[in-house]
């Protein structure tokens, strides 16, 4: 079998033959398994509140990402959620990281967080909620 015109389709009409590329096609939820998101070391501070604050996304997939969502949460001693809130980060090369520095908390000890939504033009749907 010869796989010369592997990856491409062609198009046929009476006049006009058309090779058209096709690209593999890939869902934010296979992307969302290659990004990764870390917290610095923060300082906390004797009272509360979470100081000089940076989060970390790491595109470990090999398609850029536009846009790609996250919530932190803030916790007091006991775990329970004191605040939230959310980041952005934009244009991720794939391979590539980006880092936020997240405004200072007057209340919290810890910071949990998760992405919550993916953008990318280079996947199957564009976007993903997670």
């Amino acid at each position: 079998q010869d796989d010369t015109n592997k990856g491409k389709v062609e198009k046929e009409s009476p006049q006009v033959k058309e090779v058209i590329e096709s690209k593999p096609v890939i869902s934010a939820e296979a992307i969302s398994s290659k990004l990764s998101l870390k917290p610095n070391d923060y300082v906390v501070g004797s009272f509360g509140g979470i100081r000089k604050l940076e989060m970390t996304l790491h595109n470990n997939s090999k398609y850029l990402v536009d846009k790609v969502s996250a919530e932190l949460q803030y916790l007091n001693p006991e775990g329970k959620v004191l605040k939230t809130e959310s980041i952005y980060f934009q244009s991720v090369p794939a391979g590539g990281t980006e880092t936020i520095a997240v405004k200072k908390s007057n209340r919290g000890v810890k910071v949990i967080y998760r992405i919550t939504g993916i953008q990318s033009k280079e996947i199957s749907n564009g976007t993903a909620g997670l």
